[in-house]
């Protein structure tokens, strides 16, 4: 009898039991303290989420309002219950990880490399500084679900590519681009220019791979055009653009030259706002009369001047970002804790497995990341995914460059989504790679991956 009921215990799927429970217990951590309250939202952009899903999608101020479409839709799917948006916020966060662990476990044959990664990743999840975000009406926990969910499709998608697998790229890259305006700024960027490369090099032997990715970098400019639409439209981006001015221009004789030989004007009531945001003093860059002129030059060209400039001053201006990283990487974001979920999940994680935290963890983690892509690609059957993965590093370096530069206005709370790509990118990219050095310095498994490495490259894939 108590044979035959340890034998049935053993056939349990263990690690399903256990995952189920650890997803519960976050829930409640997460949850609990706030439930009771309905999560009331003390964010003036909260309010404003809310009021572009009450539209409902009859109205184009819906489609192409002042919000990105992702979290108006979500609120108006759930009738703008804001409890009910924090729970599925949450429920789809979890589910994203469930995914990342599943991509990883696969495509990882390692013990030691799958629970390294699967530490990682679940590391990322349970932080409150990125977990705090899903009990928030903000955009924030969306981007941070819909990243991570992106991320582990790209590598299923580039450990064995398929045609409906680069089809869920396609929807997982759209859904994740749709729920900010920096995120298209990335999709067109770096994204469809690789998926082009990518489709041209297979154009002969993987004729139907490279249409498929035609196809989605199709989709995906669709995408963008729909956001920069919705962008103009509304001119939601005349915050920022304002913010930047006063905050970033002014201040620098050089940006002030550069700036102003473009029309800006820069006549005394305008240097009066040097320092200030669009918001200060009463909102006196947005309303007052005798700025009329400014408001509109950032409306006609500003946004613009404003892209320009990100490229043609980058040596100066990659210099702040990286003056603040430490900033950025070490930011708990408490002040918006507003549920003290900081109070009921960790911190950091042991023995610095939450990721970096200044310039020097910084560097050593991206070189240890850089010699695990150079295993990656030294076994061949894992170069796809190597090259996704540094994509994917190199996507989310620039996305924190866009986003610490597009706004000078709660800066940090802009780039917590990379921060979160970055530790979940990290995660694929140090368990690939370690299980890549196990198969290098295993005599038994290099034949094996000089073989995978000549099929690959005559798949062309």
């Amino acid at each position: 009898m108590a044979q035959s009921l340890l034998t049935r215990a053993r056939r349990l799927p263990w690690p399903q039991i256990l995952g189920a429970c650890a997803s519960a217990l976050f829930l409640i951590r997460t949850l609990g303290a706030g439930w009771s309250g309905g999560f009331p939202s003390g964010f003036p952009d909260s309010a404003s989420y809310l009021e572009v899903a009450d539209r409902g999608p009859l109205s184009l101020q819906f489609w192409f309002g002042e919000r990105p479409l992702m979290l108006p839709l979500l609120s108006w799917l759930l009738a703008g219950n804001v409890l009910m948006i924090v729970l599925v916020q949450s429920l789809l966060a979890v589910a994203a990880t469930w995914w990342a662990v599943i991509v990883l476990v696969r495509v990882v044959h390692s013990p030691l490399a799958r629970a390294l990664g699967i530490v990682l990743l679940v590391g990322v999840a349970v932080q409150s500084r990125f977990a705090l975000w899903n009990t928030l009406l903000l955009s924030e926990s969306l981007s941070i679900t819909a990243g991570v969910a992106m991320i582990a499709t790209w590598v299923w998608c580039a450990h064995e590519p398929s045609v409906r697998r680069i089809g869920w790229v396609a929807a997982a890259t759209v859904a994740w681009a749709l729920v900010r305006d920096s995120n298209v700024a990335i999709v067109v960027a770096i994204v469809i220019p690789g998926l082009l490369l990518v489709a041209w090099r297979s154009r002969e032997r993987s004729p139907a791979i490279a249409r498929s990715m035609r196809v989605t970098v199709g989709v995906l400019l669709v995408a963008a055009l729909f956001a920069f639409v919705g962008q103009t439209a509304s001119q939601r981006n005349r915050y920022p653009t304002l913010n930047v001015i006063g905050q970033r221009v002014l201040v620098s004789a050089e940006l002030t030259d550069l700036y102003s030989s473009f029309g800006m004007p820069t006549d005394a009531t305008v240097l009066e706002r040097t320092g200030h945001s669009s918001f200060d003093d009463g909102f006196k860059t947005l309303t007052a009369p005798e700025l009329s002129h400014l408001r509109a030059w950032a409306k006609s060209r500003g946004q613009l001047v404003h892209l320009w400039s990100l490229v043609r001053e980058f040596p100066m201006l990659v210099a702040d970002v990286w003056r603040d990283l430490p900033n950025s990487l070490a930011n708990d974001f408490v002040a918006y804790d507003q549920f003290q979920v900081s109070q009921r999940l960790p911190h950091t994680l042991p023995l610095g497995l939450d990721g970096p935290r200044d310039h020097p963890s910084f560097l050593y983690w991206s070189l240890f990341a850089a010699v695990c892509l150079a295993a990656m690609v030294l076994t061949g059957t894992r170069r796809r995914s190597a090259v996704v993965l540094g994509v994917a590093y190199f996507a989310v370096l620039a996305d924190l460059y866009l986003s610490w530069l597009g706004d000078s206005v709660e800066v940090h709370r802009h780039l917590v989504g990379a921060l979160a790509r970055l530790g979940v990118v990290f995660a694929f990219v140090l368990a690939m790679g370690v299980d890549a050095i196990i198969d290098l310095l295993s005599p038994a498994a290099t034949p094996a991956a000089e073989i995978a490495s000549v099929q690959e490259e005559g798949e062309g894939e």
